[in-house]
């Protein structure tokens, strides 16, 4: 997925269609992460030798976990994961 691609789908699932440049932009990543924050996830960042772990946990401990280049891009997949997670339940 492209990084405007990426930045469409999250605008569209997580962020009321309010299009930025969520996967380029850590100022504009961590408004992702206060949204799932709302909806009771806990994050987490790591750094990593070649990049960033960005760890989503919800109250009932389901985890979702991505390794990106950028916090940028961990941020977004994971978030990702998550709207995945949730459209199948």
């Amino acid at each position: 997925m492209t990084p405007d691609e990426l930045d469409h789908k999250i605008a569209e699932d997580l962020m009321g269609n309010e299009l930025h440049p969520y996967s380029t932009d850590t100022g504009f990543a961590t408004r992702v992460l206060e949204v799932l924050h709302k909806k009771g996830f806990f994050w987490r960042l790591d750094s990593v030798h070649d990049g960033v772990i960005c760890t989503l946990q919800d109250i009932k401990r389901k985890t979702y976990q991505v390794r990106a280049a950028t916090i940028s891009l961990a941020i977004c997949e994971a978030a990702l994961r998550v709207s995945a997670s949730e459209k199948t339940h």
